[in-house]
């Protein structure tokens, strides 16, 4: 992975980011999001239609909280480049 990448990501205007999704959502009717999350649903159980198990969520979660403490230390380690 190319550390300027990297560092771009990590240094992204995550606030304005979540606040701008959370406008376009508000803005949509909540006919538009149950469809929107039906589709979601829908897509993921032709691609692992016996779902995951209990095992491969926690697994996932587990590698998202690991990943998430790194760039948050990298971020503040390399504030500065």
């Amino acid at each position: 992975m190319d550390p300027i990448d990297l560092r771009n990501f990590a240094n992204r205007e995550w606030q304005r980011i979540a606040a701008l999704k959370r406008e376009r959502w508000r803005k949509r009717s909540p006919q538009a999001n149950f469809r929107i999350a039906g589709e979601i649903y829908r897509q993921v159980g032709r691609l692992r239609p016996r779902g995951p198990r209990s095992s491969n969520r926690r697994e996932d979660l587990t590698t998202h909280q690991r990943l998430s403490a790194l760039l948050r230390v990298w971020n503040r380690d390399n504030s500065s480049i």
